[in-house]
């Protein structure tokens, strides 16, 4: 029995499992060679710039500081459940182990994410982070950025991820940990300069359609 309630104590639940995160981005060239957001009409990088440049600042102790309340909703920040990613298997005895695949580590501060597109409250972001959104099914709204927070305000850690190909769960394999160092590096250049150095291209890549079965889903993706 639970003394200080006086009830049954509920069953005890024990996390455990691996995270899926890729790996971290410590330098424009991690961030180059993660290919995170660099083709056209992809929005990753420009989103970072504009997080890195005017989502947060560094106070005098390089702590990254919100300058506004994700709860708040602001330019389409929500809350981010960090749900299994894979089947959890659980255990039969008293105690239910959950073993699962997360995307993200295990945290005491809650997760928000941002970078949808479709809803109203995005037009808040800057033009360049929407200019090459089309609307449809496509690369043009991917992208994703991840942002735990303290109850201070402080930013703990921040992640980029993408959509997999089925547009419903996110992409272990291109979810990543940005540092600090990299956003106050982003934060002191022009978007121009960030954009270039980041690897960002204006082209579209080039779609290799292997079979008939490709080429038939690449017309119906266009609409024609």
């Amino acid at each position: 029995l639970d003394v200080r309630r006086g009830r049954r104590a509920a069953p005890q639940h024990q996390q455990t499992g691996t995270t899926m995160v890729r790996g971290t981005l410590n330098t424009m060239a991690d961030l180059r060679r993660s290919g995170f957001g660099r083709h056209l009409p992809r929005h990753g990088l420009k989103l970072l710039f504009w997080f890195a440049k005017n989502y947060i600042k560094f106070d005098y102790m390089g702590e990254m500081v919100a300058r506004y309340n994700p709860n708040e909703g602001g330019f389409d920040f929500h809350p981010f459940q960090n749900r299994p990613e894979w089947d959890c298997s659980y255990a039969t005895t008293h105690i239910s182990v959950i073993s699962c695949n997360f995307l993200l580590p295990d945290n005491v501060h809650p997760y928000y994410i941002v970078g949808n597109l479709n809803p109203e409250e995005s037009n808040c972001l800057p033009q360049y982070v929407r200019k090459d959104f089309t609307g449809d099914q496509d690369d043009s709204n991917m992208d994703r950025l991840i942002i735990s927070l303290r109850p201070d305000g402080t930013v703990d850690k921040v992640y980029v991820t993408q959509h997999d190909d089925d547009g419903l769960s996110f992409d272990p394999d291109n979810t990543y940990r940005v540092t600090r160092g990299l956003l106050r590096d982003i934060s002191g250049l022009k978007l121009h300069k960030f954009l270039k150095q980041a690897g960002y291209s204006s082209r579209q890549p080039i779609i290799h359609m292997n079979d008939y079965e490709d080429i038939l889903s690449y017309f119906e993706y266009l609409r024609l």
